[in-house]
């Protein structure tokens, strides 16, 4: 069975083409390319906490519910982890050598179209307040994200924040591996302030054992690092206000879905060169309906 991700966009428009009989007919056949591929048990598309929350971005109930019932349809009452317990379970698995397993079956709980998440975030939001580092390599986005939304700043205001900040240590964000390795540090480090039961779990954690292959034992950590050292060493590229689902989008589905399909904006930022996000974690990626619908289509038609 494949993993397909949706972000949600491709939620919205399948949403709104159930609502209007599909006046467009790339989306149409993309719904009912995913419609045979699910109920045939060849592919299947779990919800993700970031999906959920920006559902209800959705001012009117209509539209938020036709949303939710393709969700409800296509998901089959499967959701992923939310980040904070992902990245948890990512730590946690390494130090016991065990393989990660973030896949939830929600079936027991009411649907989503019913609007009761299921696996709400314990965000403890014990960050500690701080100002940035006279060096940018010395803090992580992901904290730097963390500590903001302590104090409920808006998401346009973190981004204002990380674009003035990106802007004052330009000079410093040239070196992609070493903002790599310092986010992958620190969001790690963020993820024990989260959980401090953590440290007595995973006692004698060492992350200089990951080596190499830190992708594959702790991928979503791995893809969050990732993305944030990648916007942050494009200088022409300004944190916008949406990004921090997007984000989130990404990195959980990185490691542990089959395939992606994202907006045109974060489509290139799996695909850049200096990550090649996609080819690391064999994700096939698309943006555009025609290659969702190919791709789809190559799905349905395999054995």
């Amino acid at each position: 069975m494949k993993y397909i991700y949706l972000d949600s966009n491709f939620w919205i428009d399948l949403g709104d083409g159930i609502r209007n009989r599909f006046p467009n007919n790339d989306i149409k056949n993309f719904y009912y390319l995913l419609k045979e591929l699910v109920y045939s048990g060849k592919a299947i598309c779990p919800i993700s906490n970031a999906i959920f929350i920006e559902l209800f971005k959705q001012k009117i109930i209509g539209e938020r519910q036709a949303i939710a019932k393709v969700m409800d349809e296509f998901s089959k009452g499967f959701t992923i982890q939310s980040k904070f317990f992902l990245f948890k379970d990512e730590i946690f698995n390494f130090s016991k050598k065990i393989l990660p397993n973030p896949w939830k079956d929600v079936s027991e709980f009411r649907t989503v179209s019913e609007e009761v998440i299921t696996n709400t975030p314990k965000w403890k939001s014990n960050f500690s307040s701080q100002k940035f580092p006279p060096s940018l390599f010395q803090l992580s986005a992901f904290e730097i994200v963390g500590s903001i939304e302590k104090h409920k700043n808006s998401s346009s205001n973190i981004a204002d924040y990380l674009q003035k900040q990106k802007e004052e240590h330009d000079s410093e964000a040239r070196d992609f591996d070493m903002l790599q390795a310092v986010e992958i540090l620190n969001t790690i480090s963020s993820v024990f302030k989260i959980f401090p039961e953590l440290k007595k779990q995973v006692s004698g954690f060492d992350i200089s054992e990951i080596g190499p292959e830190l992708h594959l034992k702790m991928p979503a950590i791995w893809a969050i690092a990732s993305i944030h050292s990648l916007l942050r060493n494009d200088p022409n590229r300004k944190y916008r206000t949406n990004d921090f689902f997007d984000i989130e989008h990404c990195s959980i589905a990185l490691g542990y879905y089959d395939y992606f399909f994202t907006e045109r904006s974060f489509f290139n930022i799996v695909t850049h060169k200096l990550a090649e996000l996609d080819k690391r974690f064999s994700l096939v990626c698309a943006r555009k309906y025609d290659h969702a619908n190919n791709l789809l289509l190559d799905l349905v038609n395999s054995a």
